[in-house]
């Protein structure tokens, strides 16, 4: 599991159409749309992926993707395992910032975040 920041670029002027014998062509200048989130978890053995735009990556957003995980993409399963890296808004008190006492520990034991090391990268 992972998240990732993107920027939302567009069009200044309209790009030129493919013509005959020339490519079609675009200006090198560009409007700022703003920031998106993506959060992605995926299970490769089963080519599986998940993935949810946001347009925050805070704990209490990170704590959604996580309770949709659980609810709704995986509800039958017993335990789901992420490995994810040490970003310091997934903590399993981020259930507890996001939600109530019981939804919280209700979805705490259903995700277990595995350990990572500290310096490393997935």
């Amino acid at each position: 599991m992972d998240e990732g920041g993107k920027q939302l670029l567009g069009d200044v002027r309209a790009p030129l159409p493919v013509r005959p014998q020339a490519p079609a062509k675009q200006d090198y200048e560009y409007e700022r749309g703003g920031m998106a989130n993506l959060f992605l978890a995926c299970e490769p053995l089963a080519g599986r992926r998940q993935v949810e735009v946001t347009g925050r990556k805070t704990a209490v957003d990170f704590a959604r993707f996580l309770r949709r995980l659980a609810d709704e993409w995986y509800p039958s399963a017993a335990q789901i395992v992420l490995v994810c890296d040490n970003l310091n808004t997934h903590p399993p008190a981020c259930l507890y910032a996001a939600f109530a006492p019981a939804e919280g520990a209700a979805a705490g034991g259903a995700v277990r975040v595995a350990p990572h090391a500290k310096h490393g990268s997935c």
